[in-house]
This record gives C-alpha cells, structure tokens and sequence, in this order.
C-alpha cells in the first residue's frame, strides 16, 4: 500500500532538540522550557535557604534557572505570549527565593502587598527572556562579524551566493 504507515500519531515531533508542532507554534517547547526551569530550581532547592551571600545566590539561580528559560533561545523565534510564559516562571522562582522579601504586609490598613514583577527583576539585576534573547542573537551577530573566515557558511548564505549558484545561470 501506498501512504501507509506504521506508527500512531502525534501532536509534536522531537527534531534535533526542539519540539515542533504541525502547526508551527512553539507551545509544547515552552512547555519544556518551564519544566527546566523549575527542574533546575528544585535542582538546588538549598542553595535559597542556605543563607549563602545574595551574589552567589544571584550567580547560581543565573546558571541553573536562567540558563534552563534563554537556552537555545537565538533558534527559536518566541512571540510575546510565550515569552511572557517563560518569564512569569522565572519571577514566580525568583519571588521563591526572596523568601517573603518580594512581599509586604501593611498593618495599619491590613493588606498585603506584592513587589511588582518589574520591581523584582531589578532587585535582581536581571532582565527579561526576550531582552537576555536579543542580546544573545546580537553577541552572535557580532561574533560572526568579528570571525569572517570561520563563518564563511553564515555570511553566504545570509548575504551572498553558495558555490554551486555561481554557476553561469544561461546553461540551466
């Protein structure tokens, strides 16, 4: 038979480390990118009661969670909902580790208040998924730039012709 195949199917598809969709959307690797994130804070769940200094803390939640949420990130392209999806895990992690810092209670008018997300990004002197991306894609950018010869490959076929289109057009 022809168009037969043995298999079932499936809604995503595992290619070279990314999760596709037939659709195109990037949900099911957002998906993944948050469970590494939180894999990766529980992963040294310690380390945020430890009571080590605010730099190390700073340093190991950049490498673990904040390495796991922009991985990879320069190959994806990631629209504004996912990547508010992947920040919103990376402050609910960050408020975690703050241990009741990021939260406030206002006795005389008994109410509880929250820092806003904003407020503790900067107390953290971190940035956001698509920002950290950005900066990662123009670093490349620049690399490639800088290293001509070892991105021969890139240049060409970004912005110029492959050996085999040099060929003479006419005799095709």
């Amino acid at each position: 038979q022809t168009g037969f195949m043995i298999g079932r199917v499936l809604p995503n598809i595992l290619h070279l480390g990314a999760y596709v969709t037939g659709n195109g959307s990037n949900g099911a690797e957002i998906d993944i990118i948050i469970a590494s994130i939180n894999e990766g804070w529980y992963m040294v769940g310690h380390v945020w009661t430890s009571g080590a200094e605010w730099t190390i803390t700073r340093l190991v939640f950049m490498g673990i969670v904040g390495g796991a949420a922009v991985s990879g990130a320069e190959a994806h392209v990631v629209g504004p909902h996912h990547a508010k999806r992947i920040d919103a895990a990376v402050v609910k992690q960050l408020r975690c580790t703050m241990s009741g810092a990021a939260h406030h209670y206002d006795e005389d008018a008994d109410k509880h208040e929250s820092l806003l997300s904003i407020d503790v990004w900067r107390r953290w002197r971190l940035t956001t998924c698509a920002i950290e991306t950005c900066v990662r894609r123009l670093k490349w950018w620049q690399d490639i730039v800088a290293n001509p010869d070892r991105n021969t490959h890139l240049l060409s076929i970004f912005f110029g012709t492959l050996p085999h289109e040099t060929q003479d057009q006419s005799t095709l």
